[in-house]
């Protein structure tokens, strides 16, 4: 008869949403890979987040940080994109005005703004920041919130590259390329000084272009994809072959262009392949894809067969103007002429922290002289960077994994990086003293899912990594979500020390509650009694029954129940802490609808039996309507939404519409009859009528 089930949750803030996970600096959600991360649409939210530390950003209006939610990140290239979609006709999330902020530092020791950026109002609300010369392997912690309060959900993207000399928007100025590293623009603004070089081309007309140049050093294909930063834009480019080298702009070849995009009236699907991501690559078979969007366009054109020692150019236009820029990704088998960055790296006594590690230059140009050096160290590398071609002289005082960048620079502009990761050994002493202190939050309901664990660090050399369940090391020190169980937690310093313990998070007695009945079924309007009964005892609870139909109170533990229709009740408690517990009950109706019409009056009667009407009982709602007929069909009577009452004396004595007693005989009567289940029902019957 009775179907049970139990639910638990926790009310938190204001009873609107549960608290976000990396609500707080020291519960940051770790990114582990930025080649390309990118969220799913409204993955990520600040609803329910609270007030975090550090303070008001620099760029951030006052009061912004209220609602903050955290991130951190270890870049293993020189510079990252970060941006941050909002609310957006697409529903990639929901807040506006987003805003961010980047820091170095602990969350506990302190935190040093590195960078900083909100969206203003009235613009779209697709934030994006780029920030260069990046410590790799560096922990970076991001800041997101929505300016005035605002919360809601967003999509999160996170791209590290290293990055090619600033965008330039003249073919005689491009950016000379010289490998096939992916890159990122953050932005493209300008037209450059000349707004005539891609005249006679698909594109017609520079908006926001920036321009690349390169040579090809092996013969081969050459593939690539663009990709728009804002989703929406719509990005055109165009190839040009230099015949006569790097700097013959005057007599450049097109050889591929594309301008593919919206046509104005088509609808979203028949649109949606010349949106979006654009390029060229091996497979397509068109040249040229102009502008608008007809019948098999798909933002693609053919792949470039490049001949080793011929130059290129390609321009790339952001025909929607918005001011965000894109991503480049290259294929194929070509490779583009430059220099071939080198170093190696020696170790005389050992590869571990606390020891000297040399790093030599032996990079080789291709013709075109390099004319400067830059080195980064990465994280816990003194010095951090370094100039020039010399020995550079290197001393690692953490321990891990390590990627060292040297970016070299040609007479012609070209920049290329070469990256070489290895792993410093640790150097931990025997008589370290780092020690942990671990604290547990218990879950506030059974199985609520809502335990954490928060990690510090003692003594031992900072900054400090921790990890739960022998998971990956990372800088986040607080665990939340975790179901009630033991744990494992570990704490890792720079040099390698690492100390583990068991940690256990606790939850109460389960909340329950038992719904128990007086009787299994009633008749149709009559009543019986459930009773409640719930545990742990010490619990202070409140009461919610639904449906309230038939109930004589829904705030109390043992209502008087009256039978409406087979009907399935629940009982919802809520303890003092917020923890809730369910029971469900059916009460089975018998659709009794009895009624007594009598079939005989005396009009002489001394005994009662002078009157007709119909007695109900307690199933009846309401009588809407009842009326006596002659043998011809003439109403004698009638009457309207009679409620039930044993007490009602109003029936019909046997008079006509002339107020004189009928003649004997057998009379029709009609009644509709609504009952408490809100089913109506017409009887009809005769009586007969005596002197």
């Amino acid at each position: 008869m009775k179907q049970v089930s139990i639910v638990f949750f926790v009310l938190m803030s204001l009873g609107l949403y549960a608290q976000v996970d990396n609500d707080a600096c020291t519960a940051a959600l770790f990114i582990p890979d930025l080649t390309n991360f990118c969220s799913a649409p409204n993955e990520f939210t600040n609803e329910g987040a609270t007030l975090g530390i550090g303070g008001n950003p620099s760029c951030w209006p006052q009061g912004t940080e209220s609602n903050d939610v955290w991130f951190v990140f270890n870049p293993t290239a020189t510079a990252v994109f970060i941006q941050v979609t909002g609310a957006t006709n697409e529903g990639i999330g929901t807040i506006q005005q987003p805003a961010v902020a980047v820091f170095t530092g602990t969350c506990r020791g302190g935190l040093d703004e590195e960078a900083c950026s909100t969206i203003q109002p009235g613009d779209p609300n697709i934030l994006e920041l780029t920030i260069t010369n990046l410590i790799i392997g560096r922990s970076y912690f991001l800041r997101v919130d929505g300016r005035d309060n605002n919360v809601g959900s967003f999509r999160l993207c996170l791209r590290q590259f290293n990055p090619p000399p600033s965008p330039e928007s003249d073919c005689s100025s491009a950016v000379v390329l010289c490998d096939q590293s992916p890159f990122l623009i953050e932005n493209l603004n300008s037209t450059g000084q000349f707004d005539d070089e891609v005249d006679g081309t698909c594109v017609t007309t520079e908006s926001a272009s920036s321009w690349y140049k390169w040579t090809a050093d092996q013969s081969g294909t050459l593939e690539f994809t663009l990709t728009p930063n804002n989703i929406s834009d719509d990005l055109d480019f165009a190839i040009f072959r230099l015949p006569g080298g790097l700097d013959d702009c005057d007599n450049k070849e097109l050889v591929r262009c594309m301008a593919s995009g919206e046509t104005q009236g088509a609808s979203d699907d028949q649109n949606a392949n010349c949106m979006g991501a654009t390029g060229i690559r091996v497979g397509e078979n068109d040249l040229e894809e102009t502008a608008g969007c007809a019948p098999g366009d798909n933002n693609f054109v053919a792949a470039l067969d490049m001949i080793q020692g011929e130059s290129y150019a390609l321009v790339v236009n952001n025909f929607s103007q918005s001011g965000s820029g894109f991503s480049i990704d290259f294929d194929g088998t070509g490779t583009f002429l430059g220099p071939q960055v080198d170093f190696s790296i020696d170790a005389p006594f050992a590869l571990e922290c606390d020891r000297t590690v040399f790093f030599t230059e032996e990079s080789i140009d291709a013709g075109d002289p390099i004319v400067s050096f830059e080195w980064t160290f990465g994280e816990g590398a003194d010095p951090l960077f370094g100039t020039g071609n010399d020995v550079q002289e290197v001393i690692y005082e953490s321990f891990g994994t390590k990627t060292v960048a040297l970016t070299v620079e040609t007479s012609r502009g070209c920049r290329a990086t070469e990256l070489l990761t290895f792993d410093i050994a640790s150097c931990c002493d025997d008589d370290s003293d780092l020690e942990l202190d671990a604290i547990a939050t218990d879950l506030i309901c059974f199985e609520s899912g809502d335990g954490g664990i928060s990690l510090t660090g003692i003594n031992g050399a900072p900054d400090f990594l921790f990890s739960l369940n022998g998971g990956d090391f990372q800088p986040s020190s607080e665990f939340t979500g975790l179901s009630a169980g033991s744990f494992m937690v570990g704490i890792q310093d720079i040099r390698g020390c690492e100390v583990f313990e068991d940690v256990i998070v606790n939850q109460p007695v389960e909340l329950t509650v038992e719904i128990t009945s007086q009787d299994d079924s009633v008749d149709l309007g009559f009543s019986t009694f459930f009773s409640s009964d719930f545990g742990p005892p010490d619990r202070i609870v409140t009461y919610e029954w639904t449906p309230p139909d038939g109930l004589e109170c829904t705030d109390c533990p043992d209502p008087e129940v009256f039978g409406l229709g087979d009907i399935t009740y629940t009982l919802t408690i809520t303890d003092q802490d917020g923890c809730m517990a369910s029971d469900q009950i059916t009460l089975f109706t018998v659709l009794n609808r009895n009624l007594h019409a009598p079939n005989v009056m005396s009009l002489s009667s001394v005994d009662g039996n002078d009157e007709f009407k119909i007695i109900t009982n307690p199933a009846t709602d309401i009588i809407e309507e009842i009326s006596v007929f002659d043998r011809y069909g003439g109403r004698l009577y009638h009457r309207t939404n009679i409620v039930f009452d044993l007490n009602d004396e109003q029936g019909w004595f046997g008079l006509g519409p002339n107020g004189q007693f009928v003649d004997p005989g057998v009379y029709v009567w009609a009644a509709r009859i609504r009952f408490v289940d809100n089913e109506a029902i017409t009887f009809t019957g005769t009586i007969t009528v005596l002197n």
